[in-house]
């Protein structure tokens, strides 16, 4: 298991603190964030080393209510609203993506109800018969939107890939299936044969999916390195997925299909998460078109943003497909 940058020390921005979501309750690890607001010292510089790693791996992120301020200004002048339109994420299972505050219960009570797409790491693992399910619940003539969020973890001490869980004396992995794969795939372990994994298919899925592309993850020189990487390893898997299930087979001729995809950050307690926006468009019945959404919401991409998802695939000596991401 990874556990990030020897040298965590980055420069201050003396950024303003998010408002914090969740009140802590009963005996449980705080982290030094929480403990320090707790004890009204000054969490400037904590909170400007924070932000700064946040911004180093996943530019373009911002604190999830800004992104449904931003997303909520465009749909609504689009004429999405929550009485026609029906919500859906795709979205890891895990408890701390669901806590009040993040983007997934954000939306979810800006727009009234929740279908819910996704497996282990934010994959749609519901596939096929999942979206056809949840698209032929959406109103008459109406619309259906789509968050997509594979998750990371990051512990106060700037620590991606772990966070600080409650109840617990030490941080644990987060998102724990994509960490998981990436230690079983470095290891050299045999890879799972998806045709008798029946009994636990959407890690087996995972593990050949991070796979595909260990050489690069890594390659990275640094920890935080490796587990930003593998968390947009992990948002390409369920992208691809994702484009393979959807259809426009619902709804009247002036439906329309709207997908927010990006990274969803567990950020220390008591700031509010994060969220990397990747994607954002919406597919028109009328007229077939795909129409980008995403830098009249959120501005210019940053150059990670642009390439996320680019894919070359390659054969290694032994005839194994790997891809270069």
């Amino acid at each position: 298991m990874c556990i990030v940058d020897s040298n965590p020390t980055c420069t201050i921005n003396g950024a303003q603190a998010p408002a914090p979501v969740k009140a802590p309750g009963g005996p449980h690890r705080r982290s030094s964030l929480q403990t320090m607001s707790l004890a009204g010292l000054d969490t400037t510089e904590l909170l400007g080393d924070i932000e700064t790693k946040v911004e180093k791996h996943f530019p373009g992120a911002l604190p999830s209510q800004g992104i449904l301020d931003k997303v909520s200004v465009t749909i609504e002048a689009r004429g999405l609203t929550p009485e026609n339109t029906l919500y859906a994420q795709s979205v890891c299972p895990d408890e701390i993506n669901h806590e009040p505050g993040d983007i997934t219960n954000l939306f979810t009570e800006y727009l009234g109800e929740v279908f819910h797409l996704g497996g282990l790491g934010g994959i749609p693992f519901t596939g096929k018969t999942g979206f056809g399910a949840y698209s032929h619940h959406v109103p008459e003539g109406g619309h259906c939107f789509i968050l997509l969020a594979p998750h990371i973890g990051l512990d106060s001490g700037c620590n991606f890939g772990m966070y600080d869980r409650e109840g617990q004396a030490s941080a644990g992995a987060a998102c724990g299936a994509a960490i998981g794969a990436l230690g079983y795939c470095k290891a050299c372990k045999p890879l799972p044969d998806l045709t008798t994994a029946q009994d636990d298919y959407q890690m087996s899925y995972i593990i050949h999916k991070v796979h595909q592309c260990k050489h690069e993850i890594l390659a990275e020189t640094t920890d935080n390195a490796v587990q930003a990487r593998l968390a947009h390893h992990m948002h390409k898997v369920a992208t691809e997925m994702l484009d393979k299930i959807v259809s426009l087979d619902f709804g009247g001729p002036e439906s329309t299909l709207t997908i927010l995809t990006g990274v969803q950050i567990n950020m220390p307690e008591p700031m509010e998460d994060y969220f990397q926006p990747l994607e954002f468009y919406v597919k028109e019945k009328n007229g077939g078109d795909t129409v980008d959404l995403f830098e009249q919401t959120f501005g210019t991409r940053s150059d990670h943003q642009k390439n996320n998802n680019t894919w070359t695939t390659y054969k290694d000596d032994d005839g194994t497909v790997f891809v270069e991401c």
